[in-house]
């Protein structure tokens, strides 16, 4: 695979199809030509790239492969838990330390990539070379998105509504009494006045609050909508510019959605969201992804 101003090529790989994969795989890959996504490379692949980047759960028998030819092999560590398995015997740093060093003692990766800089901080492998990247907000809010509504209409979650557990009955409860919809993943993202982030139930663990990606958050600051965010999710204050709105029960809920159904507060929000948002774009993230693997090739 050739590249271009000694850039190194790059294959990304995964055991999985989720979201993660086409977020972080499939289109990273896509922004530069000296990289590419083949969900398991078969071994005439192999002599192609300099460096094998595998999302979530590497396939070990294409890691020993790619290993066996000298190759680069780093783990983008994604998601790369089991859920709800793992949520329900994790209940703090140390716990998940103990897990994530027994899921990676016997996988030999040159490098790591987390998600976010708090589990970077708390799992990094010692002596590993690793770096934390952010999710880049979905391409297409940049053709979709449009400024916000005088009147607050729509709020909504994308996810699983099972995520949301018992929360989402009395949001449902709730909307009538400010002539507001709630609707659980909308076919137009851009349509929603305000969106919300929320766990409950065996969701609501140490290591989904604490080590799940920005993408919500980063999706959000790129369409320009105001967010909703439960208090204890990590990550949102780690990229928190300053205008998220958090809340811990139905009362604060109700007290932060108040403020933001204020035209001006909203407007002011977006404005705020769209200028963050350009550091989270495809091409800023990939350049991040392009530095890392120029510096864990040289190690």
């Amino acid at each position: 695979m050739k590249n271009h101003h000694n850039n190194p090529s790059v294959c990304f790989s995964s055991n999985s199809s989720s979201g993660a994969w086409q977020v972080r795989g499939v289109q990273i890959s896509q922004s530069r030509p000296y990289w590419t996504a083949i969900n398991r490379p078969v071994k005439e692949d192999i002599d192609k790239f300099d460096i094998f980047c595998f999302i979530k759960k590497p396939n070990l028998k294409i890691l020993n492969l790619v290993k066996s030819k000298n190759k680069i092999a780093v783990l983008d560590v994604v998601d790369s838990w089991a859920q709800p398995g793992d949520d329900l015997n994790i209940f703090n740093k140390d716990d998940a330390a103990d897990l994530f060093r027994k899921k990676w003692k016997n996988l030999d990766f040159d490098g790591y990539i987390f998600p976010t800089k708090k589990m970077y901080e708390d799992l990094t492998p010692y002596g590993a070379f690793s770096t934390y990247i952010y999710h880049h907000y979905w391409p297409k809010l940049d053709a979709e998105r449009t400024p916000p509504r005088r009147k607050v209409f729509k709020i909504g979650y994308q996810g699983n509504e099972d995520f949301m557990g018992t929360f989402i009955n009395q949001i449902n409860k709730l909307c009538p009494k400010y002539n507001i919809k709630f609707i659980v993943n909308p076919d137009n993202y851009c349509d929603l006045d305000v969106v919300i982030l929320f766990r409950d139930g065996d969701r609501n663990s140490f290591l989904s609050t604490n080590y799940k990606s920005n993408i919500k958050v980063t999706n959000a600051y790129a369409a320009g909508i105001p967010l909703l965010v439960n208090k204890n999710e990590y990550v949102a204050h780690e990229v928190d510019n300053g205008n998220i709105y958090f809340f811990y029960d139905l009362l604060s809920f109700e007290n932060q959605l108040n403020k933001l159904l204020n035209h001006s507060i909203r407007e002011d929000i977006s404005k705020s969201f769209l200028s963050n948002s350009m550091a989270y774009n495809i091409e800023n993230i990939t350049k991040i992804y392009e530095y890392f693997f120029k510096r864990v090739k040289k190690v």
